[in-house]
């Protein structure tokens, strides 16, 4: 039985039956690019406030290093599903793009319609499920974490560099990397159906 979490927060489907094609959750795409984008907001918001408030000064030392490792992981993991949901919403030819929800503002492009950084982020999310768009999305995250020290400490007068931080920051990474992989691997073991 395959995890919940396997297809990226879509809960797994029951297998399609012979010549019955598959439904691409629609309902989901707007959370997840929520999430995405609400994950690097409190990632950069934790990196460049300029003066830390004083009620963090009073958590135990290692409370920093908890926080920056968690803002990676949140960010790497959300990254990766949203740029996963992107190249499969690519993927489907443009006659089987869902419609809109009713509530919702978003607007569905054809292919046709995207611009170019849309086409860069579709072909991203079109590489292989925990392989090379994870490392893809892995790897620009922990270059982040090593420039958002340097600038703590070049930029920010209240701030200062810590390589202690900056390790955080790759635990972190790992972490999500290995949640990902997990959920990809758990997401291509066969269904079995019990009738």
């Amino acid at each position: 039985m395959s995890s919940p979490w396997a297809s990226g927060g879509v809960p797994a489907r029951e297998p399609a039956r012979s010549g019955e094609k598959t439904p691409e959750p629609t309902g989901g795409s707007a959370r997840i690019w929520l999430a995405a984008w609400l994950s690097l907001c409190l990632q950069l918001m934790v990196l460049y406030i300029p003066r830390l408030p004083d009620q963090i000064s009073l958590a135990p030392v290692w409370g920093d290093k908890l926080v920056h490792g968690f803002v990676f992981a949140l960010a790497v993991w959300c990254w990766n599903n949203a740029l996963g949901l992107a190249g499969r919403q690519a993927a489907q030819p443009s006659s089987e793009l869902p419609a809109p929800a009713e509530d919702s503002p978003g607007v569905v492009l054809k292919p046709a319609e995207h611009s170019g950084i849309h086409r860069i982020i579709h072909r991203i999310g079109r590489l292989p499920k925990g392989g090379p768009r994870l490392w893809l999305v892995a790897a620009i995250f922990a270059v982040h974490a090593l420039v958002s020290e340097m600038i703590q400490g070049r930029l920010l007068p209240a701030r200062s560099a810590d390589p202690s931080d900056c390790l955080a920051d790759l635990v972190g990474i790992a972490l999500a990397v290995s949640l990902a992989m997990w959920a990809a691997r758990s997401a291509r073991r066969p269904v079995v159906d019990p009738a």
